[in-house]
């Protein structure tokens, strides 16, 4: 999901990241948010994270991270910092797709047929990760990358505006259970964009609608939210950039 309905969710604007050991990868109801929890500014501290970069928790929960931050978390240190090695004219859309595929239904399912277990922290679950094979020198594969970062940068900006709406400073100016109605709106706004990325996911690796079919319902059987989108409108999408992927590509 994009926000929680009982911990703090942070400010709109800020470096200081806290990662709350309460999060975990996917809710049974909703996606986890994409932009990582602020609590404040620090202009004084050396960042501990740097931009275009991808954090994963203790307990498995992937952030995106697109301003230097310095992190702080219930147990010092214990997250990890994803750093990629690209082009640098692509290094958004990179980080961006990277971020967007650890948090996917696709790579959920993956890690639930040959592990059971979906915490990216632990080595033996992040030893198993597979990541496609894009070739950054075709056309269709940068269409796709950034059809995907645009998606990203949507997703955190809808993210931050949605704080910035609920909060006054460091008070909500909202009851526990209008905060609760609005926190659940907007958590099934995003997700279609959520949603939208996992097939993008889907058609890169070329599966069938049987297949879909199958990944989802093993997720959901586990207990984690797929979002229900219209199938059609994601066609319809898809069309916009019929990938085929060069399997020469790095």
């Amino acid at each position: 999901m994009s926000l929680h309905k009982d911990y703090q969710n942070g400010l709109a604007v800020g470096n200081i990241i806290f990662i709350d050991e309460a999060l975990v990868p996917r809710y049974p109801y909703a996606y986890l948010r994409l932009s990582a929890p602020v609590f404040g500014q620090d202009d004084i501290t050396e960042p501990s994270v740097k931009k275009n970069s991808v954090i994963i928790s203790e307990r498995g929960c992937v952030f995106l991270i697109d301003k230097d931050s310095v992190v702080v978390s219930d147990k010092p240190e214990k997250y990890l910092v994803l750093s990629f090695n690209c082009p640098p004219e692509l290094t958004l859309e990179i980080c961006s797709f990277f971020a967007l595929y650890l948090k996917s239904t696709f790579l959920l399912w993956y890690l639930l047929s040959v592990s059971e277990y979906i915490n990216l922290y632990k080595p033996e679950v992040f030893r198993r990760i597979r990541i496609p094979r894009l070739n950054l020198k075709d056309k269709q594969t940068i269409a796709l990358l950034n059809k995907v970062h645009d998606l990203a940068s949507n997703l955190i900006s809808q993210e931050r505006k949605f704080l910035q709406s609920i909060t006054k400073g460091n008070k909500s100016c909202y009851t526990d259970e209008e905060l609760n109605e609005l926190i659940t709106t907007h958590n099934r706004s995003i997700a279609a964009k959520f949603a939208a990325v996992d097939h993008y996911i889907y058609d890169i690796l070329h599966l069938k609608e049987d297949e879909i079919v199958m990944i989802t319902q093993r997720v959901k059987y586990a207990g984690l939210y797929v979002d229900d989108f219209d199938n059609k409108l994601i066609g319809e999408e898809m069309q916009e950039i019929a990938y085929k992927p060069n399997h020469d590509g790095i």
